[in-house]
């Protein structure tokens, strides 16, 4: 398959002694469970549980990488800075040094025979591996990530998760050039960041700063099974998360939408029954056939069932896919 190109991505180190204790203090995922090389989904969450960030965690040497939607070091490094006294953590912006690139894991496979990314210690969790080089101005990783789906059911590529290429820009450059196979791919059958939203969609996989902001509670993502663990005790915002747990219930969350509409509805477009405004749609791609178009957006409670329909401006019929978690 070709190359897929990736929006532009906020990529964070945590380094220090105290790195990986100070972030999981800050956020829903276990981490102090993560062994060499390996990842996780995670929301890091303010006091009252909404959501600053969310990123792929990755154990590296010395702290943590986080890989995620563009934007968001700004908040995370001001949120890590109030809540580190004593600790050793510092936040680091590697965002603008890095080049990236999605690819199947066969595709890969068939590249660098070497790389395996083994099977996860942990349900849910998943593997880095470096690919290229040790210095960090020609090394390029290999980071699975749950984007585009993990599975065939979701829409996982081959049946797994996607894998983030990524290294310096010369690197990854030089990295292409010396592979005969990849090189063809990438000058004649390079998909666009479109390819990339359209499949990720498709995975009901949330995008910060699209389907979600500081506004939102973790659970409204439906990624509990993924991002969210309910045994690791106590961290910031956790009384929230906890809570709505307890209760077995939030009053909106995402899902995946089919529209049937001669014209594409724009962003943040309400759906509503009667006078009712029923839901809100935050990304929408091209469907199958003309006319009809797929989203994601958020559902109130009444339309959390697969089936479950609305209107948007008279327009068009919006009826709810898919609830799934991937």
């Amino acid at each position: 398959m070709p190359l897929i190109t990736p929006p532009e991505l906020s990529v964070v180190d945590v380094v220090g002694a105290d790195a990986v204790r100070v972030a999981n203090n800050l956020c829903t995922a276990p981490l102090l469970q993560l062994t060499a090389h390996s990842g996780c989904e995670a929301f890091f969450t303010d006091v009252r549980g909404k959501t600053l960030g969310h990123f792929c965690v990755y154990a590296i040497d010395n702290g943590l990488r986080l890989i995620g939607a563009a934007n968001q070091f700004e908040a995370i490094a001001a949120h890590f800075d109030r809540y580190t006294i004593r600790e050793d953590a510092a936040v680091l912006d590697r965002s603008d040094t890095m080049a990236a690139c999605l690819i199947d894991e066969q595709t890969l496979t068939n590249l660098a025979p070497t790389v395996d990314f083994g099977q996860p210690t942990v349900p849910n969790f998943f593997s880095w591996r470096s690919i290229v080089g040790q210095a960090e101005d020609n090394a390029i990783a290999a980071y699975q990530v749950p984007w585009l789906g993990t599975t065939e059911i979701d829409g996982g590529l081959g049946g797994r998760p996607a894998v983030l290429l990524a290294g310096t820009s010369l690197a990854m450059q030089q990295w292409l050039q010396r592979s005969e196979t990849m090189a063809d791919a990438s000058t004649s059958e390079i998909a666009e960041v479109s390819e990339f939203h359209l499949l990720r969609v498709k995975a009901v996989f949330p995008w910060y700063g699209v389907d979600l902001d500081d506004k939102n509670l973790p659970q409204e993502l439906d990624r509990d099974a993924m991002a969210i663990s309910f045994h690791k005790g106590c961290y910031l915002g956790q009384e929230t998360v906890a809570r709505l747990d307890a209760l077995g219930q939030v009053q909106k969350k995402l899902v995946l939408w089919q529209i049937a509409s001669a014209t594409c509805p724009p962003p943040n477009t309400q759906l509503t029954v009667g006078e009712n405004v029923v839901g809100r749609l935050t990304s929408i791609v091209p469907g199958e056939s003309p006319g009809h178009w797929l989203a994601l957006g958020y559902a109130r409670r009444s339309h959390f069932e697969p089936g479950s329909t609305a209107q948007w401006n008279g327009e068009g019929e919006a009826v709810v896919q898919t609830t799934r978690q991937v």
